[in-house]
C-alpha cells in the first residue's frame, strides 16, 4: 500500500483537525457512492479521499456558507 504523509494535510489547512474532518467526510462519500454503484475506485477508497483532498479537488465549506 502506498503512504501518504500525514504532514501533507497538515499543511493544506490551518487547522490539522480541520484537513483530517474534511478527509473522513470525502472517504465516506465515496464509500457511499461505491456502494450506490455511482463510481468504481480500484485503489482503496481512504487513500482515493486523501488523494483528492491533498490535489484541491474537494472543495470545502465555510461554516458561513
Amino acid at each position: 500500500m502506498k503512504r501518504i504523509d500525514i504532514e501533507k494535510l497538515w499543511k493544506r489547512f490551518d487547522n490539522k483537525y480541520q484537513g483530517i474532518v474534511v478527509a473522513s467526510q470525502e472517504a465516506r462519500r465515496i464509500l457511499e457512492a461505491i456502494n450506490n454503484g455511482e463510481i468504481e475506485v480500484k485503489e482503496n477508497p481512504y487513500l482515493y479521499a486523501l488523494r483528492r483532498v491533498l490535489s484541491g479537488q474537494v472543495k470545502i465549506k465555510e461554516k458561513d456558507e
